[in-house]
């Protein structure tokens, strides 16, 4: 399933499904990587993840790419 990650004003926020939104969050690493454990935690009705690591892996390479002191 494919995740949109908007960014504005150093906050960011996700969108998935084009109507399943999260509110603007600050862009920290703690958030995004929260953002990674609860949106791996979402299952479907057959108890399925509904987000791989793969999907999910946009949220942690921006970590790594503006925060490699901060991991």
């Amino acid at each position: 399933m494919a995740l949109e990650i908007q960014e504005k004003d150093n906050r960011f926020r996700i969108i998935w499904q084009g109507h399943f939104i999260t509110d603007w969050l600050p862009d920290t690493p703690s958030n995004r990587k929260a953002m990674v454990v609860f949106l791996r935690s979402l299952l479907d009705e057959k108890g399925k993840h509904i987000f791989t690591f793969q999907d999910l892996s946009s949220l942690l390479t921006a970590i790594t790419d503006r925060h490699p002191a901060s991991i």
